[in-house]
């Protein structure tokens, strides 16, 4: 079977791909920077143990680390892999968010704070798991997501611009 070709595939045709298809594209050393890279992340050490000459003070193996850290379809390789072990794993996004709203709820629930053996009348939660928990919920959900907002100065100025940061917004 002939060699595919990178310059062939459009990067949007390679995020469809699974890994086992995009393997084909791209040659041994790529595939294994690609495994190896997401290893440790580190780009040098990645090309170094996928068989790239290291160079003096690994400046061969940095250059080409770099150069497929950055390669689009290096990179939809890497998230194929990625996303395979996920599906192998049964790690689903619903699953995901399931685990940390239990670990948010364990860490909502509240227990009396003790003293010498009695209760004291106060209680105690876990608020660093619980903050933390909530955080991740967000971020899977994407409500971290910065939102585009569009302002029109038209006309306004910096008077404009002063009121809509002050919360003193008037019509112009």
């Amino acid at each position: 079977m002939p060699k595919l070709k990178k310059s062939d595939l459009s990067p949007e045709d390679a995020a469809k791909m699974s890994a086992a298809e995009l393997g084909q594209y791209l040659d041994i050393r790529a595939r294994k920077f690609a495994e190896e890279y997401l290893a440790d992340r580190n780009a040098t050490q990645a090309a170094i143990r996928a068989g790239y000459k290291p160079g003096r003070n690994n400046a061969s193996a940095a250059v080409q680390g770099a150069r497929l850290v950055r390669d689009p379809i290096v990179t939809a390789y890497r998230r194929s892999l990625i996303a395979d072990e996920l599906d192998r794993k049964d790690i689903t996004k619903n699953g995901l968010l399931l685990t940390l709203t239990e670990i948010q709820a364990r860490c909502m629930q509240k227990v009396p704070v003790m003293e010498n053996g009695e209760e004291t009348g106060e209680w105690q939660f876990d608020s660093r798991g619980a903050i933390k928990a909530t955080s991740e919920i967000a971020k899977l959900l994407g409500l971290y997501a910065p939102e585009k907002q569009s302002m029109d100065f038209s006309g306004g100025g910096i008077e404009a611009l002063v009121a809509i940061l002050t919360g003193k917004e008037r019509g112009f």
